[in-house]
């Protein structure tokens, strides 16, 4: 096949993937600042909005008192995240330096851990928060997000902490250094980068997720997407329904846009390099 030829069709492969994946976004970004009228008949079907507004961000955001919510994600995933890396560190470090065979079976039930639906932890999650008086706190979610995320924090910092030349921290260890002072001075300096993409990971995993939220939380604790599925069940907004359905995703859309754009090369190289 001509060369030219092959050019073209990975062209066009690329844009019907770019048009299939974003057309739903841009959809939805601008039914979220469109007028209530604007959402049905033949109006929705244009592609702009007419008459844009953010009304429907004011709406949501201040008098409905989304606002709470967005702050309770933020504070969920936030803690979530702090908790991970302290645990997923040193666990990594183990993992990499100890010469214990045991661990190496320990590895591969922590990636089975991260590779079960949630639906598998439901039960004993609700059942072991319940009983310790911890439903509807924010420390019951950024424990129970931890199930899922430590696996992935650990798995990524292995590759990180595994490309550290371990004659690096015998050198260390010879001026002075105890084992804690070479995890802090030179295991935790050189894999900063790896330590920053891991954190944004985890903190958009717990950002999104949606179960745990729902069983774990109460009307002061609520996560932002679990009270996104509550409006879209309950409300009865009428024509402008579609429109504040589709401004609490964006919502929720920015700051996964955000640190996607920010880590997307790390996450490419790792990728290309089999570490991620």
């Amino acid at each position: 096949m001509n060369e030219n030829v092959k050019k073209v069709l990975k062209a066009f492969v690329v844009i019907i993937l770019l048009i299939w994946t974003l057309l739903p976004i841009y959809w939805m970004m601008i039914t979220s600042v469109k007028q209530g009228v604007e959402t049905a008949g033949e109006v929705q079907r244009l592609p702009y909005p007419p008459n844009p507004t953010l009304y429907n961000y004011w709406y949501i955001l201040v008098k409905r008192e989304y606002l709470k919510y967005l702050i309770n994600s933020l504070i969920i995933a936030g803690g979530n995240t702090a908790l991970v890396l302290l645990v997923s560190v040193p666990a990594a470090y183990a993992f990499v330096r100890s010469r214990w065979q045991p661990l190496r079976h320990l590895q591969f039930w922590f990636l089975t851990n991260r590779m079960a639906p949630a639906a598998a932890f439901f039960l004993p999650v609700f059942t072991l928060f319940a009983a310790l008086k911890l439903s509807g706190t924010y420390y019951a979610m950024w424990l129970a997000y931890c199930v899922f995320n430590i696996p992935l924090a650990v798995w990524m910092l292995i590759s990180a902490i595994s490309a550290i030349p371990v004659e690096l921290e015998q050198a260390a260890m010879v001026d002075g250094l105890t084992q804690l002072g070479v995890i802090r001075r030179v295991v935790l300096p050189l894999i900063r980068r790896s330590l920053v993409v891991t954190g944004l990971l985890v903190f958009l995993f717990a950002w999104n997720h949606y179960l745990f939220g729902l069983v774990l939380s109460d009307a002061m604790t609520k996560p932002m997407p679990v009270a996104i599925g509550d409006f879209a069940l309950a409300t009865s907004e009428g024509a402008y329904y579609k429109a504040y359905v589709a401004c609490q995703v964006v919502i929720l859309l920015i700051p996964v846009i955000i640190i996607y754009s920010v880590i997307r090369r790390d996450l490419l190289l790792g990728f290309g390099l089999g570490r991620v």
